[in-house]
């Protein structure tokens, strides 16, 4: 139902596909084009999910906010029907990203929220930490330098929340190699977190949330 130019759609209207979804909008020469609201399966409530943006021959092109079914939304840039350039995206547990997107991965400049309250802030490929960046734990501690493919790799310094603090060389999330420990004065007898520290295994860092959608 809407607007028909020359035997097609052409300005605003809706329709029904066979398969139960719709498409309210813009359409130009039977194409999607301009701004809509394309819903998938919206008599079922549990599966829906849509698009609501801008769109260029009947791809997802330009501005839009995406909801998948899971309740995690997305709304930036558009480009070929792929998540492409700035954008958030809000996951159902309460973590986020806000960043840069290439071809649907994390990828360039951004900042990553998880819901425990680690942060980080930096350089992403591909949808992993690589480049350089912060990682800030959620009592505080926080490592400033290199990653790749998603774990500490390179140099780097971590500040411990009591003062202390390493600095020294990392291979895929473990201290390897020459470093220094800066202490900060204490009182006679009592260890530090940082010393703590050097008797425990120390488990590698990785954010590799999945990006759900199309």
């Amino acid at each position: 139902m809407g607007c028909w130019q020359d035997g097609k759609k052409h300005g605003a209207g809706s329709m029904w596909f066979n398969d139960g979804n719709l498409y309210e909008g813009d359409w130009k020469e039977d194409k999607r084009h301009g701004r809509g609201k394309y819903t998938w399966n919206i008599m079922d409530t549990s599966s829906a999910e849509f698009y609501d943006g801008e769109w260029d021959k009947d791809s997802r092109s330009g501005h839009g906010l995406y909801k998948y079914k899971n309740g995690s939304t997305y709304e930036g840039q558009w480009v070929d029907g792929c998540r492409h350039g700035h954008g958030i995206f809000q996951y159902v547990d309460g973590s986020h990203y806000d960043g840069q997107f290439v071809h649907e991965y994390r990828h360039g400049t951004g900042i990553f929220r998880k819901k425990d309250g680690t942060v980080y802030d930096g350089e992403w490929e591909k949808g992993m930490m690589h480049g350089v960046g912060s990682l800030t734990k959620p009592n505080g501690d926080k490592y400033e330098g290199e990653f790749e493919a998603g774990y500490k790799n390179g140099d780097g310094m971590v500040t411990y929340h009591d003062g202390n603090s390493f600095v020294g060389t990392w291979e895929k999330g473990r201290r390897c190699g020459r470093g220094t420990f800066m202490l900060k004065a204490r009182a006679k007898g009592k260890r530090t977190d940082a010393e703590d520290l050097l008797d425990d295994l120390v488990l590698p860092d990785v954010l590799n949330m999945k990006v759900f959608g199309y």
